[in-house]
């Protein structure tokens, strides 16, 4: 739904997806009920973007954050390396950085992959590689998915979550 293109070297190791450029960031506010943009430093709406997506696919591979997951991402060069490193080495950090998924620009994403890999755009599609909103994973943690804190750029906003029992969503105006 963020990609407007996508394309695979020949030997489809390496894809790169153009994204959309006009999908905000919301929140919905428990307060007011009111779905709101998040703005940038401008005070414009800040925009999903390609950084936005390295973020999240390497918060994925990420051993500190014990994605149950994760393996679905070992496609990418460096991933599997990544999520069984002890993030105590000396070299975590180079793994990290070291995975293949790079954003290109803002709004240009590319992935380098173990092996060649025509069904990597269906791969894609799971949920694993949406975005996340870094700076309110950063601010609060664990409970960043909970109403009026989780950051979402789709077309639902979550106004409720009964932990173990229900959610409510409402639709997103933007």
């Amino acid at each position: 739904a963020l990609a407007t293109s996508w394309e695979g070297s020949e030997d489809a190791t390496v894809w790169t997806f153009n994204l959309r450029d006009d999908v905000p960031w919301v929140q919905y506010n428990t307060t007011t009920g009111e779905i709101d943009e998040i703005l940038d430093e401008d005070g414009n709406p800040r925009m999903t973007n390609a950084h936005d997506v390295v973020y999240a696919i390497k918060r994925v591979c990420d051993p500190n954050t014990a994605s149950d997951y994760a393996w679905l991402l070992y496609t990418i060069d460096g991933c599997a390396a990544l999520n069984e490193a002890d993030p105590e080495a000396d070299d975590f950090q180079d793994l990290y950085d070291a995975m293949a998924v790079e954003a290109l620009d803002d709004y240009t994403v590319q992935f380098t992959l173990e092996f060649g890999a025509g069904f990597f755009p269906a791969v894609a599609t799971m949920t694993q590689l949406f975005p996340v909103y870094q700076p309110v994973i950063e601010e609060v943690g664990d409970n960043w998915v909970e109403p009026g804190l989780i950051v979402t750029n789709g077309p639902y906003v979550m106004s409720e979550w009964v932990h173990g029992d229900h959610l409510v969503l409402e639709k997103s105006p933007f």
